[in-house]
Protein backbone atom coordinates (compact mmCIF):
# COMPACT_ATOMS: atom_id res chain seq x y z
CA UNK A 1 0.00 0.00 0.00
CA UNK A 2 1.55 3.46 -1.13
CA UNK A 3 1.07 6.48 1.07
CA UNK A 4 2.85 9.95 0.45
CA UNK A 5 6.42 11.41 2.21
CA UNK A 6 4.10 12.75 5.70
CA UNK A 7 4.29 9.55 7.16
CA UNK A 8 7.97 10.07 7.12
CA UNK A 9 8.00 13.28 7.87
CA UNK A 10 6.61 12.76 11.52
CA UNK A 11 9.55 11.03 12.40
CA UNK A 12 12.01 12.71 10.66
CA UNK A 13 11.43 16.62 11.25
CA UNK A 14 10.68 16.70 15.21
CA UNK A 15 14.18 13.74 15.48
CA UNK A 16 16.23 16.82 13.42
CA UNK A 17 14.66 19.39 15.15
CA UNK A 18 15.21 18.17 18.46
CA UNK A 19 19.11 17.18 17.80
CA UNK A 20 19.26 20.87 16.93
CA UNK A 21 17.75 22.06 19.49
CA UNK A 22 19.17 20.38 21.82
CA UNK A 23 22.85 22.42 20.91
CA UNK A 24 20.80 25.60 20.68
CA UNK A 25 19.32 25.42 24.15
CA UNK A 26 22.74 24.66 25.83
CA UNK A 27 24.23 27.48 24.38
CA UNK A 28 21.18 29.38 25.82
CA UNK A 29 21.78 27.84 29.24
CA UNK A 30 25.80 27.23 29.07
CA UNK A 31 26.36 30.49 31.32
CA UNK A 32 22.65 30.52 33.72
CA UNK A 33 22.99 26.87 35.08
CA UNK A 34 25.27 23.79 36.68
CA UNK A 35 22.79 21.56 35.11
CA UNK A 36 23.37 21.85 31.61
CA UNK A 37 23.21 17.88 31.63
CA UNK A 38 19.86 17.63 32.74
CA UNK A 39 19.09 20.44 30.09
CA UNK A 40 19.93 18.41 27.26
CA UNK A 41 18.49 15.34 28.62
CA UNK A 42 15.62 16.40 28.81
CA UNK A 43 15.37 17.73 25.40
CA UNK A 44 16.69 14.59 23.88
CA UNK A 45 13.77 12.83 26.10
CA UNK A 46 11.23 15.11 24.36
CA UNK A 47 12.71 14.67 21.07
CA UNK A 48 12.21 11.15 21.35
CA UNK A 49 8.38 11.35 22.49
CA UNK A 50 7.56 12.98 19.83
CA UNK A 51 9.95 10.11 17.36
CA UNK A 52 8.11 7.01 19.66
CA UNK A 53 4.17 8.55 18.96
CA UNK A 54 4.91 8.82 15.22
CA UNK A 55 6.54 5.47 15.18
CA UNK A 56 3.61 3.97 16.96
CA UNK A 57 1.27 5.20 14.99
CA UNK A 58 3.08 4.00 11.86
CA UNK A 59 3.20 0.19 13.39
CA UNK A 60 -0.56 0.87 13.83
CA UNK A 61 -1.32 1.43 10.55
CA UNK A 62 1.60 -1.56 9.46
CA UNK A 63 -0.88 -4.09 11.76
CA UNK A 64 -4.20 -2.41 10.14
CA UNK A 65 -3.21 -2.85 6.96
CA UNK A 66 -0.84 -6.01 6.90
CA UNK A 67 0.97 -4.83 4.29
CA UNK A 68 3.60 -2.66 4.23
CA UNK A 69 3.77 0.91 4.01
CA UNK A 70 5.43 1.73 0.70
CA UNK A 71 6.33 5.79 0.60
CA UNK A 72 7.72 6.83 -2.78
CA UNK A 73 9.32 10.38 -4.02
CA UNK A 74 9.40 11.81 -7.17
CA UNK A 75 10.17 9.54 -9.91
CA UNK A 76 13.62 10.03 -10.86
CA UNK A 77 17.10 8.38 -11.41
CA UNK A 78 17.32 7.35 -8.37
CA UNK A 79 13.40 6.24 -7.45
CA UNK A 80 14.21 6.90 -3.99
CA UNK A 81 11.76 4.48 -2.00
CA UNK A 82 11.54 4.13 1.53
CA UNK A 83 9.62 0.56 2.86
CA UNK A 84 8.16 0.57 6.37
CA UNK A 85 8.11 -3.28 7.02
CA UNK A 86 7.36 -5.23 10.00
CA UNK A 87 11.18 -6.17 10.11
CA UNK A 88 12.16 -2.63 10.26
CA UNK A 89 9.82 -1.73 13.10
CA UNK A 90 11.11 -4.27 15.15
CA UNK A 91 14.30 -3.10 14.54
CA UNK A 92 13.90 0.60 15.07
CA UNK A 93 12.08 -0.06 18.22
CA UNK A 94 14.88 -1.99 20.01
CA UNK A 95 16.79 1.00 19.10
CA UNK A 96 14.18 3.48 19.97
CA UNK A 97 13.76 1.92 23.56
CA UNK A 98 18.12 2.29 24.08
CA UNK A 99 18.46 5.32 22.96
CA UNK A 100 15.57 6.54 25.11
CA UNK A 101 16.78 4.79 28.17
CA UNK A 102 20.58 5.42 27.35
CA UNK A 103 19.60 9.56 27.52
CA UNK A 104 17.98 9.12 30.98
CA UNK A 105 21.40 7.48 31.68
CA UNK A 106 23.19 9.88 30.65
CA UNK A 107 21.86 13.10 32.13
CA UNK A 108 23.63 11.63 35.19
CA UNK A 109 26.79 10.20 33.52
CA UNK A 110 27.24 13.13 31.26
CA UNK A 111 26.94 14.98 34.61
CA UNK A 112 30.60 16.39 35.65
CA UNK A 113 30.92 16.61 31.59
CA UNK A 114 30.69 20.18 29.83
CA UNK A 115 29.51 18.87 26.42
CA UNK A 116 26.66 16.19 27.04
CA UNK A 117 24.46 18.41 24.53
CA UNK A 118 26.74 17.12 21.49
CA UNK A 119 26.20 13.73 23.43
CA UNK A 120 22.63 13.96 23.53
CA UNK A 121 22.49 15.43 20.11
CA UNK A 122 24.34 12.27 18.60
CA UNK A 123 22.55 10.28 20.15
CA UNK A 124 19.46 11.31 18.86
CA UNK A 125 21.04 11.11 15.23
CA UNK A 126 22.15 7.79 15.63
CA UNK A 127 18.78 7.05 15.76
CA UNK A 128 17.29 8.69 13.20
CA UNK A 129 19.85 7.07 10.97
CA UNK A 130 19.28 3.57 11.92
CA UNK A 131 15.45 4.39 11.23
CA UNK A 132 16.21 5.26 7.87
CA UNK A 133 18.29 2.17 7.43
CA UNK A 134 15.17 0.30 8.73
CA UNK A 135 12.74 1.76 6.69
CA UNK A 136 14.73 1.80 3.19
CA UNK A 137 12.76 0.16 0.34
CA UNK A 138 16.29 0.76 -2.00
CA UNK A 139 19.99 0.71 -1.77
CA UNK A 140 20.71 4.16 -1.90
CA UNK A 141 18.57 4.77 0.33
CA UNK A 142 19.99 2.29 2.65
CA UNK A 143 23.72 3.25 2.14
CA UNK A 144 22.97 6.87 3.07
CA UNK A 145 20.99 5.88 6.56
CA UNK A 146 24.36 3.48 6.94
CA UNK A 147 26.41 6.48 6.55
CA UNK A 148 24.58 9.01 9.08
CA UNK A 149 24.39 5.84 11.45
CA UNK A 150 28.23 5.49 11.20
CA UNK A 151 29.39 9.00 10.88
CA UNK A 152 27.04 9.68 14.48
CA UNK A 153 28.94 6.39 15.74
CA UNK A 154 32.44 7.96 15.18
CA UNK A 155 31.49 10.91 16.95
CA UNK A 156 30.35 9.07 19.78
CA UNK A 157 33.26 6.99 19.89
CA UNK A 158 35.41 9.79 19.78
CA UNK A 159 33.76 11.66 22.76
CA UNK A 160 36.52 11.86 24.99
CA UNK A 161 38.50 13.96 22.49
CA UNK A 162 41.70 14.91 24.61
CA UNK A 163 42.05 10.76 25.30
CA UNK A 164 44.39 9.29 23.09
CA UNK A 165 42.43 6.04 23.25
CA UNK A 166 39.25 7.56 21.85
CA UNK A 167 41.30 9.00 18.90
CA UNK A 168 43.17 5.49 18.03
CA UNK A 169 39.81 3.75 18.54
CA UNK A 170 37.75 6.19 16.75
CA UNK A 171 40.40 6.10 13.81
CA UNK A 172 40.49 2.49 13.78
CA UNK A 173 36.44 2.42 13.44
CA UNK A 174 36.60 5.36 10.63
CA UNK A 175 39.12 3.30 8.50
CA UNK A 176 38.03 -0.24 8.73
CA UNK A 177 34.04 0.95 8.44
CA UNK A 178 35.05 3.31 5.80
CA UNK A 179 36.49 0.22 3.35
CA UNK A 180 33.60 -1.55 4.21
CA UNK A 181 31.20 0.86 3.27
CA UNK A 182 33.43 1.68 -0.10
CA UNK A 183 33.05 -2.38 -0.26
CA UNK A 184 29.26 -2.45 0.19
CA UNK A 185 29.28 0.20 -2.13
CA UNK A 186 30.83 -1.37 -4.87
CA UNK A 187 28.25 -4.12 -4.49
CA UNK A 188 25.68 -1.81 -4.80
CA UNK A 189 27.14 -0.28 -8.19
CA UNK A 190 27.13 -3.60 -9.93
CA UNK A 191 23.55 -4.59 -8.73
CA UNK A 192 22.91 -1.13 -10.60
CA UNK A 193 25.09 -2.41 -13.36
CA UNK A 194 23.26 -5.57 -13.58
CA UNK A 195 20.13 -4.89 -12.94
CA UNK A 196 19.01 -0.93 -13.87
CA UNK A 197 17.41 -0.47 -10.59
CA UNK A 198 18.32 -0.11 -6.63
CA UNK A 199 14.82 -1.46 -5.39
CA UNK A 200 15.35 -4.09 -2.95
CA UNK A 201 12.59 -6.29 -3.85
CA UNK A 202 13.55 -5.76 -7.71
CA UNK A 203 17.28 -6.49 -6.62
CA UNK A 204 15.72 -9.98 -5.91
CA UNK A 205 13.88 -10.57 -8.31
CA UNK A 206 17.25 -10.11 -10.75
CA UNK A 207 19.52 -12.61 -8.42
CA UNK A 208 17.01 -15.62 -8.64
CA UNK A 209 19.58 -17.26 -10.87
CA UNK A 210 23.58 -17.78 -10.08
CA UNK A 211 26.12 -16.05 -12.20
CA UNK A 212 29.57 -15.36 -10.99
CA UNK A 213 29.15 -11.97 -11.14
CA UNK A 214 25.80 -12.04 -8.87
CA UNK A 215 28.18 -14.17 -6.03
CA UNK A 216 30.62 -11.33 -6.27
CA UNK A 217 28.20 -8.84 -5.64
CA UNK A 218 26.55 -10.75 -2.65
CA UNK A 219 29.80 -11.60 -1.46
CA UNK A 220 30.83 -7.49 -1.73
CA UNK A 221 28.01 -6.95 0.15
CA UNK A 222 27.92 -8.83 2.86
CA UNK A 223 31.48 -8.13 3.94
CA UNK A 224 30.97 -4.41 3.18
CA UNK A 225 28.23 -4.34 6.16
CA UNK A 226 29.78 -7.47 7.83
CA UNK A 227 32.85 -4.60 9.10
CA UNK A 228 29.51 -2.68 11.34
CA UNK A 229 28.43 -6.33 11.84
CA UNK A 230 31.89 -7.09 13.79
CA UNK A 231 31.61 -10.72 11.63
CA UNK A 232 35.43 -12.21 12.28
CA UNK A 233 37.77 -11.59 10.98
CA UNK A 234 36.69 -8.14 10.00
CA UNK A 235 35.79 -7.19 13.96
CA UNK A 236 39.12 -5.91 14.97
CA UNK A 237 37.46 -2.63 15.29
CA UNK A 238 34.93 -3.07 18.30
CA UNK A 239 37.10 -4.04 21.06
CA UNK A 240 38.95 -0.80 21.23
CA UNK A 241 36.03 1.40 20.34
CA UNK A 242 34.08 -0.08 23.65
CA UNK A 243 36.38 0.78 26.08
CA UNK A 244 37.38 4.45 24.49
CA UNK A 245 33.59 5.27 24.29
CA UNK A 246 30.95 6.65 27.26
CA UNK A 247 29.41 3.92 28.48
CA UNK A 248 26.54 5.11 27.34
CA UNK A 249 27.68 4.68 24.09
CA UNK A 250 28.94 1.33 24.23
CA UNK A 251 25.31 0.11 25.51
CA UNK A 252 24.05 1.36 22.09
CA UNK A 253 27.35 0.06 20.12
CA UNK A 254 27.11 -3.89 21.01
CA UNK A 255 22.93 -3.32 21.64
CA UNK A 256 22.27 -2.55 18.52
CA UNK A 257 24.59 -0.81 16.06
CA UNK A 258 26.32 -4.15 15.24
CA UNK A 259 22.68 -5.65 15.40
CA UNK A 260 22.12 -3.89 12.24
CA UNK A 261 24.67 -5.32 10.17
CA UNK A 262 22.71 -8.51 10.95
CA UNK A 263 19.67 -6.92 9.99
CA UNK A 264 21.48 -5.56 6.92
CA UNK A 265 22.09 -9.33 5.89
CA UNK A 266 18.30 -10.87 6.34
CA UNK A 267 16.89 -7.65 4.66
CA UNK A 268 19.25 -7.13 1.56
CA UNK A 269 20.41 -10.58 1.48
CA UNK A 270 18.34 -12.97 2.96
CA UNK A 271 15.82 -13.32 -0.04
CA UNK A 272 18.38 -14.06 -2.30
CA UNK A 273 20.77 -16.88 0.26
CA UNK A 274 17.31 -19.28 0.65
CA UNK A 275 17.30 -20.06 -2.83
CA UNK A 276 19.12 -23.27 -3.30
CA UNK A 277 21.63 -22.16 -5.87
CA UNK A 278 23.27 -19.89 -3.79
CA UNK A 279 22.14 -21.44 -0.38
CA UNK A 280 24.41 -24.48 -1.32
CA UNK A 281 27.67 -22.06 -1.41
CA UNK A 282 26.65 -19.74 1.61
CA UNK A 283 25.59 -22.24 4.06
CA UNK A 284 28.54 -23.67 5.39
CA UNK A 285 30.35 -20.57 5.04
CA UNK A 286 27.90 -18.31 7.01
CA UNK A 287 27.95 -21.55 9.40
CA UNK A 288 32.08 -21.21 9.40
CA UNK A 289 32.06 -17.48 9.87
CA UNK A 290 29.73 -17.67 13.10
CA UNK A 291 31.89 -20.22 14.43
CA UNK A 292 34.73 -18.46 13.72
CA UNK A 293 33.25 -15.48 15.24
CA UNK A 294 31.67 -17.10 18.33
CA UNK A 295 35.39 -18.34 19.27
CA UNK A 296 37.17 -15.49 18.74
CA UNK A 297 34.99 -13.70 20.61
CA UNK A 298 34.30 -16.31 23.94
CA UNK A 299 37.92 -17.01 23.96
CA UNK A 300 39.57 -13.50 23.76
CA UNK A 301 36.72 -12.16 26.59
CA UNK A 302 38.18 -14.89 28.72
CA UNK A 303 41.73 -13.54 28.83
CA UNK A 304 40.67 -9.56 29.77
CA UNK A 305 40.73 -7.64 32.74
CA UNK A 306 39.25 -4.76 31.45
CA UNK A 307 35.24 -5.17 32.25
CA UNK A 308 34.29 -3.29 29.11
CA UNK A 309 36.81 -5.10 26.83
CA UNK A 310 35.40 -8.30 27.76
CA UNK A 311 32.00 -7.25 27.01
CA UNK A 312 33.10 -5.96 23.71
CA UNK A 313 34.54 -9.53 22.74
CA UNK A 314 31.42 -10.98 24.15
CA UNK A 315 29.62 -9.14 22.07
CA UNK A 316 31.65 -10.39 18.99
CA UNK A 317 30.44 -13.79 20.06
CA UNK A 318 26.89 -13.20 20.21
CA UNK A 319 27.49 -12.06 16.55
CA UNK A 320 28.72 -15.57 16.17
CA UNK A 321 24.89 -16.96 17.42
CA UNK A 322 23.21 -14.61 15.02
CA UNK A 323 24.99 -15.37 12.32
CA UNK A 324 24.72 -18.97 12.85
CA UNK A 325 21.14 -18.19 12.96
CA UNK A 326 20.97 -16.73 9.46
CA UNK A 327 23.28 -19.78 8.51
CA UNK A 328 20.22 -21.93 8.37
CA UNK A 329 18.89 -20.01 5.69
CA UNK A 330 15.21 -20.74 6.94
CA UNK A 331 12.65 -18.75 8.23
CA UNK A 332 13.10 -20.47 11.99
CA UNK A 333 16.60 -19.35 11.38
CA UNK A 334 16.16 -16.16 10.47
CA UNK A 335 13.45 -15.27 13.02
CA UNK A 336 15.74 -16.89 15.80
CA UNK A 337 18.37 -14.56 15.30
CA UNK A 338 16.12 -11.57 14.94
CA UNK A 339 14.76 -12.40 18.80
CA UNK A 340 18.61 -13.01 19.66
CA UNK A 341 18.86 -9.50 18.97
CA UNK A 342 16.24 -8.53 21.02
CA UNK A 343 17.74 -10.27 24.21
CA UNK A 344 21.02 -9.30 23.37
CA UNK A 345 20.46 -5.81 23.35
CA UNK A 346 18.39 -5.69 26.91
CA UNK A 347 21.36 -7.85 28.48
CA UNK A 348 24.36 -6.26 26.77
CA UNK A 349 22.87 -2.56 27.40
CA UNK A 350 22.62 -3.91 30.40
CA UNK A 351 25.85 -4.67 31.71
CA UNK A 352 27.88 -1.85 29.87
CA UNK A 353 25.53 0.81 31.82
CA UNK A 354 26.42 -1.25 34.75
CA UNK A 355 30.17 -0.88 33.66
CA UNK A 356 29.40 2.79 33.10
CA UNK A 357 28.13 2.92 36.92
CA UNK A 358 31.29 1.18 38.28
CA UNK A 359 33.59 4.11 36.07
CA UNK A 360 31.55 7.04 37.51
CA UNK A 361 31.82 6.00 40.47
CA UNK A 362 35.81 4.66 41.31
CA UNK A 363 37.19 5.39 37.94
CA UNK A 364 37.90 2.22 36.98
CA UNK A 365 36.64 -0.38 34.36
CA UNK A 366 39.37 -3.18 35.73
CA UNK A 367 37.86 -6.76 37.17
CA UNK A 368 40.90 -6.75 39.73
CA UNK A 369 40.29 -3.09 40.85
CA UNK A 370 36.45 -3.63 41.35
CA UNK A 371 36.88 -6.66 43.15
CA UNK A 372 34.10 -6.58 46.29
CA UNK A 373 32.15 -3.47 44.64
CA UNK A 374 29.16 -5.71 45.84
CA UNK A 375 30.00 -5.44 49.30
CA UNK A 376 29.58 -2.06 49.31
CA UNK A 377 26.71 -1.75 47.44
CA UNK A 378 23.70 -4.75 46.87
CA UNK A 379 22.26 -3.01 44.55
CA UNK A 380 25.34 -3.15 42.12
CA UNK A 381 25.62 -6.54 43.00
CA UNK A 382 22.36 -7.87 42.45
CA UNK A 383 22.43 -6.52 38.99
CA UNK A 384 25.78 -8.06 38.15
CA UNK A 385 24.40 -11.06 39.08
CA UNK A 386 21.26 -11.10 37.45
CA UNK A 387 22.65 -9.57 34.20
CA UNK A 388 25.87 -12.26 33.87
CA UNK A 389 23.49 -14.99 34.71
CA UNK A 390 21.31 -13.80 31.82
CA UNK A 391 23.98 -13.47 29.43
CA UNK A 392 24.90 -17.25 29.79
CA UNK A 393 21.81 -18.14 28.50
CA UNK A 394 20.12 -19.36 31.75
CA UNK A 395 16.63 -19.07 32.10
CA UNK A 396 14.30 -17.24 32.85
CA UNK A 397 15.75 -15.05 31.01
CA UNK A 398 15.13 -14.33 27.18
CA UNK A 399 18.52 -15.39 26.13
CA UNK A 400 17.45 -18.94 27.06
CA UNK A 401 14.74 -18.89 24.34
CA UNK A 402 16.94 -17.23 21.70
CA UNK A 403 19.77 -19.50 21.79
CA UNK A 404 17.37 -22.25 21.95
CA UNK A 405 15.54 -21.80 18.91
CA UNK A 406 18.86 -20.90 16.89
CA UNK A 407 20.24 -24.39 17.88
CA UNK A 408 16.66 -26.29 16.72
CA UNK A 409 16.97 -24.06 13.53
CA UNK A 410 20.21 -25.41 12.88
CA UNK A 411 19.36 -28.88 13.58
CA UNK A 412 16.18 -29.20 11.63
CA UNK A 413 18.05 -28.42 8.01
CA UNK A 414 19.98 -31.84 8.86
CA UNK A 415 22.67 -30.95 7.55
CA UNK A 416 25.86 -32.10 9.24
CA UNK A 417 27.96 -29.06 8.82
CA UNK A 418 25.06 -26.95 10.85
CA UNK A 419 25.26 -30.07 13.14
CA UNK A 420 28.90 -29.37 14.02
CA UNK A 421 28.36 -25.48 14.18
CA UNK A 422 25.69 -26.65 16.70
CA UNK A 423 28.14 -28.35 18.67
CA UNK A 424 30.41 -25.94 18.64
CA UNK A 425 28.18 -23.42 19.64
CA UNK A 426 27.18 -24.94 22.85
CA UNK A 427 30.83 -25.69 23.75
CA UNK A 428 31.28 -21.89 23.26
CA UNK A 429 28.06 -21.19 25.60
CA UNK A 430 30.59 -23.45 28.04
CA UNK A 431 33.59 -20.47 27.64
CA UNK A 432 30.90 -18.16 28.21
CA UNK A 433 29.67 -19.14 31.61
CA UNK A 434 33.45 -18.99 32.59
CA UNK A 435 34.05 -15.63 31.95
CA UNK A 436 30.69 -14.81 33.19
CA UNK A 437 30.47 -16.55 36.63
CA UNK A 438 34.22 -14.88 37.03
CA UNK A 439 32.56 -11.15 36.73
CA UNK A 440 29.81 -12.75 39.35
CA UNK A 441 32.22 -13.60 41.75
CA UNK A 442 34.78 -10.83 41.57
CA UNK A 443 31.97 -8.04 41.55
CA UNK A 444 29.57 -9.76 44.17
CA UNK A 445 31.34 -12.23 46.25
CA UNK A 446 35.24 -11.41 46.40
CA UNK A 447 37.22 -9.75 49.26
CA UNK A 448 37.25 -5.93 48.84
CA UNK A 449 40.44 -4.42 46.40
CA UNK A 450 42.84 -1.81 47.86
CA UNK A 451 40.72 0.73 45.65
CA UNK A 452 37.40 -0.34 47.90
CA UNK A 453 38.77 -1.08 51.06
CA UNK A 454 37.33 0.61 54.03
CA UNK A 455 34.58 3.24 53.34
CA UNK A 456 30.44 2.54 53.65
CA UNK A 457 27.86 1.86 51.35
CA UNK A 458 28.32 3.62 48.01
CA UNK A 459 25.47 5.79 47.23
CA UNK A 460 24.35 5.61 43.36
CA UNK A 461 22.45 7.97 41.30
CA UNK A 462 18.92 6.37 40.77
CA UNK A 463 19.18 7.47 36.84
CA UNK A 464 22.13 5.43 37.19
CA UNK A 465 19.95 2.49 38.13
CA UNK A 466 16.60 2.79 36.81
CA UNK A 467 17.53 2.15 33.01
CA UNK A 468 19.24 -1.66 34.20
CA UNK A 469 16.28 -2.41 36.38
CA UNK A 470 13.92 -1.85 33.40
CA UNK A 471 16.50 -3.75 31.00
CA UNK A 472 16.70 -6.56 33.29
CA UNK A 473 12.87 -6.71 33.50
CA UNK A 474 12.23 -6.71 30.32
CA UNK A 475 14.70 -10.18 29.90
CA UNK A 476 12.95 -11.55 32.48
CA UNK A 477 9.74 -11.16 30.42
CA UNK A 478 10.77 -12.02 27.58
CA UNK A 479 12.00 -14.95 29.45
CA UNK A 480 8.36 -16.04 30.95
CA UNK A 481 6.49 -15.05 27.75
CA UNK A 482 8.54 -15.40 25.00
CA UNK A 483 5.87 -15.28 22.44
CA UNK A 484 5.43 -12.07 23.25
CA UNK A 485 8.72 -10.76 21.28
CA UNK A 486 9.42 -13.80 19.25
CA UNK A 487 5.93 -13.61 17.04
CA UNK A 488 6.53 -10.64 16.16
CA UNK A 489 9.67 -11.73 14.77
CA UNK A 490 8.36 -14.49 13.10
CA UNK A 491 5.64 -12.42 11.19
CA UNK A 492 8.41 -9.90 10.65
CA UNK A 493 10.60 -12.29 8.78
CA UNK A 494 7.20 -13.79 6.79
CA UNK A 495 6.72 -10.45 5.41
CA UNK A 496 10.02 -9.66 4.52
CA UNK A 497 10.46 -13.34 2.77
CA UNK A 498 6.73 -12.51 1.36
CA UNK A 499 8.04 -9.52 -0.04
CA UNK A 500 11.06 -11.29 -1.53
CA UNK A 501 9.10 -13.98 -3.08
CA UNK A 502 6.70 -11.52 -4.80
CA UNK A 503 9.62 -10.02 -6.54
CA UNK A 504 10.80 -13.26 -7.35
CA UNK A 505 7.66 -14.45 -9.10
CA UNK A 506 7.50 -10.72 -11.47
Amino acid sequence: MTYDWTVLLATFFPGFVGAFAILILDLLVKNRTNHRSAVSGIAALITFAFVAYSNWQQAALLLTTGKPIVISLEPSLLATTFTITQLGVYISSIALLLSILISLYSIAYLSKEGSSAIFQSLTVLLYLSIYAVTVAGDLLTFFIGWEGMSVAAYGLVAFYKHSWEAIEATMKYLLMSGVGSLTALYGIALVYGLTGTLNIEAFVKAFTTRTPIGILTVVLIFMGFGVEAAVAPLHMWLPDAHPAAPSPMSALLSGIIIEVGSFAFIRLLGGILIIPAYAILAQPILAVAAVATMFIGNLSALQQDDLKRLLAYSSIAQVGYILLGIAALTPNGFSASVFHIWNHALLKATLFLLAGVVTFLIGTRSLTEMAGLGRRSPILAALFTLGALAMTGVPPFGLFWSEFLIVLSNLAVKSPVLNAAVVLMLLNLLISIAYYFRVIRVVAFAKPSTALNGGGPIKIPLMLVIPCFILVALSLITGLYPNLFYQPAVDAIKSILGLSSCACGG
